[in-house]
C-alpha cells in the first residue's frame, strides 16, 4: 500500500462488485484517523460490522435509509440519517455534526457513492457541490475519499471530478487463466513520490482489499 498525504481527496472508481467500499476501509485502517462515512450505496448496520473498530471513532451520514424507504429502526449518537438527498448542502452540515460527535478536529471523510448524488440532482450542480465539499474538507478536516461507478458517466463527468482530485485509482476486473481476477491501476497520486505504475493485483476478503 501506500501513504497518503495529509489534507488529500481521492478518487477511486471502477465497475460494480470491485471492491471499491473495501478499498475505502482499508485506506481508513491505515489512516487511523477518526472516520465520518457518507453512504448511499451500503447500509449502515453492515459498515459498522465491517469496520469493526470503536463505534465512537466513526460518525455515519446514511443517505442510503431514504433511497430504499427503510423505517429508521434504530437511534444512535454516531448515526444521522438524511431526509433526502436533494438539497446537496445538507451533507456538508451533516459533516459539521460529525466532527463534533467525533470530538476532533481532523477525519477523513468517505462519500461512496457519488454516482449517487447524480439520480437525483442536476449534474452541474452535484460538480459545483463536489468541488466545494472536497475543497472545504481539505482546508478544514483532512482527507476525503470518494468512490464512482465506472461505466454510468459521460467520460467528460470522470475527466471533471479527476481534475478536483489529488489522487484518482481505478479499480477493475480482468479475466486471466481462466479467472476473474481485480486489479488496481494508479492514474496519479501528487505528492506521493513511491508507488507502484504497473497493475497490482488484489482480492477482497472479510471487508478489506489484499494485495496478492
Amino acid at each position: 500500500m501506500f501513504e497518503l498525504p495529509e489534507h488529500y481527496s481521492l478518487l477511486i472508481y471502477g465497475p460494480p462488485g470491485v471492491g471499491k467500499y473495501e478499498f475505502c476501509l482499508t485506506l481508513l485502517e491505515k489512516i487511523k484517523a477518526k472516520a465520518i462515512f457518507i453512504t448511499t450505496e451500503i447500509s449502515h448496520e453492515k459498515i459498522l460490522k465491517d469496520y469493526g473498530k470503536d463505534e465512537k471513532e466513526i460518525f455515519i451520514i446514511d443517505g442510503y435509509s431514504w433511497i430504499v424507504e427503510e423505517k429508521i429502526k434504530v437511534s444512535k449518537d454516531n448515526i444521522l440519517y438524511l431526509t433526502d438527498l436533494y438539497y446537496l448542502d445538507k451533507i456538508l452540515y451533516a459533516i459539521e455534526e460529525g466532527v463534533k460527535f467525533l470530538e476532533t478536529t481532523k477525519a477523513t471523510i468517505v462519500l461512496h457513492s457519488v454516482s449517487t448524488l447524480f439520480l437525483y440532482n442536476d449534474e452541474s450542480n452535484v460538480l459545483k457541490f463536489l468541488h466545494k465539499l472536497i475543497l472545504k474538507i481539505k482546508d478544514v478536516y483532512g482527507t476525503i475519499i470518494l468512490t464512482l461507478q465506472e461505466f454510468v458517466h459521460k467520460p467528460q463527468t470522470y475527466y471533471t471530478l479527476m481534475s478536483f482530485c489529488d489522487g484518482v485509482i481505478h479499480l477493475k476486473f480482468e479475466e486471466k487463466d481462466f479467472e476473474t481476477k481485480r486489479f488496481m491501476k494508479i492514474k496519479f497520486l501528487k505528492g506521493v513520490s513511491e508507488y507502484p505504475a504497473r497493475d497490482v493485483e488484489y482480492r477482497v476478503e472479510r471487508g478489506r482489499v489484499f494485495f496478492v
